[in-house]
């Protein structure tokens, strides 16, 4: 029954510790008043649970968040979802959220988020392979927000979705190029097959080939040195 200009409930924040304080007794009374003049308790419930949930709250403290996947392959749709907070960290959309997304070789794109229920949602599309840096952008309280990250987005590689042997069509293959398939456990069916292919056969090759003496070095000296005996003996002997 008392009406004053000072607040009834003040909440507070130290760097991490979070304080409310209720300066007033009797606050089941309130939930009545509610009923009585509301037909409810809508606004009270409500009342108290955003205020237990803004002094809770202990993890991602970021009004202004983007989240994605680590990586995307590259025939796959990129897809970001983000989320806005006020200040008694209740999602709101009723701000255009902007990104731009870099690529490697410094290519800049543009895009803007799309309201999806109480968040947003953006669909860049399938992207070329490669690493991908962001920032989004948004306005939060009348004063700009950004938030950063980057993905990478990775080159399609078609033997890491089928790694199980096409039987029917190693069999085409042989059957187009003149070979044969061997079941599993067929290794002696595979040698004699081996064995009774005439085209396996053995073949020797030969190949000709001439030099000139002169171009060789180790003759040269040889019959130098021969002849270099030769007449050293001859000229001890007196025979010339």
């Amino acid at each position: 029954a008392v009406r004053t200009e000072e607040p009834l409930v003040v909440v507070q924040q130290h760097a991490e510790r979070r304080m409310a304080t209720v300066l007033g007794e009797g606050l089941w009374r309130w939930r009545l008043a509610d009923m009585r003049q509301n037909g409810s308790h809508a606004h009270f419930d409500g009342f108290v649970r955003k205020l237990v949930q803004y002094l809770a709250l202990k993890q991602d403290r970021s009004r202004f968040r983007v989240e994605h996947a680590p990586g995307f392959e590259e025939n796959e749709m990129v897809a970001l979802r983000a989320e806005v907070y006020n200040a008694a960290y209740e999602p709101v959309n009723d701000a255009d959220v902007d990104l731009v997304l870099t690529d490697d070789a410094g290519r800049e794109y543009t895009y803007t988020f799309a309201q999806s229920g109480s968040a947003y949602r953006l669909d860049a599309g399938r992207l070329p392979a490669g690493h991908y840096r962001w920032e989004a952008r948004t306005v939060l309280d009348g004063r700009p927000a950004t938030a950063e990250g980057e993905f990478a987005v990775h080159a399609l590689v078609a033997e890491r979705y089928n790694t199980v042997a096409d039987h029917g069509l190693l069999a085409d293959l042989a059957a187009r190029s003149g070979g044969t398939v061997v079941p599993v456990g067929g290794i002696d069916d595979l040698a004699r097959t081996l064995l009774a292919d005439e085209r396996l056969a053995a073949r020797s090759y030969g190949m000709e080939r001439f030099s000139d003496l002169v171009s060789l070095r180790w003759p040269f000296f040889v019959l130098l040195a021969l002849l270099t005996v030769e007449w050293a003996v001859r000229r001890r002997n007196g025979s010339y």
